[in-house]
């Protein structure tokens, strides 16, 4: 019986690194590099625009205790802790994303069961304002990771409480 082949693989040629005439690892160590410097070229404006959404924090915070049964106070008080969130990090702060994924966390809870405990909420939003004025830009430092993890540990007491 002859050994015949039922297959045949064909291996197409790379025509792009051809065009491109760079190496791809090269080309991301280049663009990572060229991301590098525009955030470099940016925080010196990180400052002026964390203070702008500590602000916004605040006048979310002050609605919400007019009307703490305002579904759109609350929502925007959502909408500004989640930027915070997001952005603790990028603005230098890490202990500010933390501290506003735990409030973002309680904020989402209470919006399924029940009324935001303001209290709480106030404790971490006053927390974030002292980070970022005490130019905490680490996230090991002792005092604010006991905060954060003082504050986790509210908000998932809080929320077992609502189940």
């Amino acid at each position: 019986m002859a050994d015949k082949k039922s297959h045949h693989i064909i291996s197409p040629s790379n025509m792009l690194r051809a065009k491109v005439g760079v190496d791809p690892a090269a080309l991301h160590k280049q663009a990572v590099e060229s991301a590098n410097q525009a955030l470099d070229k940016l925080k010196s404006e990180f400052a002026e625009w964390i203070g702008q959404d500590l602000e916004k924090l605040k006048s979310a915070r002050d609605k919400v205790r007019e009307n703490p049964s305002c579904a759109q106070s609350i929502e925007d008080l959502r909408i500004r802790v989640h930027d915070l969130k997001g952005l603790g990090t990028t603005y230098g702060f890490p202990i500010v994303s933390r501290v506003a994924a735990s409030l973002s966390k309680l904020i989402e809870d209470v919006e399924e069961c029940g009324a935001l405990p303001i209290a709480l909420a106030d404790n971490h939003i006053d927390a974030i304002i002292a980070v970022v004025s005490g130019g905490i830009t680490t996230s090991d430092d002792a005092s604010s990771v006991a905060v954060a993890e003082t504050l986790e540990q509210m908000t998932e007491k809080h929320i077992a409480g609502l189940s």
